[in-house]
């Protein structure tokens, strides 16, 4: 497995957290605990930045919520 599942996102995490973790990995990385946890889980495994648009991370928000 490359990163954790994205069934039941929203059990685990909020909307907001996976926008940002979609729109700015990188910042994520360097701030947030639990994605620098997630990291070290995952083998140092790290989410490239896609350079989404705000509207493109929200229909992807929105397509986990139907997972």
């Amino acid at each position: 497995m490359i990163g954790p599942a994205l069934k039941g996102v929203y059990d685990r995490r909020s909307p907001e957290w996976v926008m940002n973790m979609i729109l700015n990995p990188d910042g994520m990385l360097k701030e947030d605990p639990i994605a620098k946890a997630l990291l070290k889980e995952y083998n140092n495994a790290v989410m490239l930045n896609q350079n989404l648009s705000e509207e493109d991370a929200r229909a992807i928000v929105e397509y986990l919520r139907t997972l």
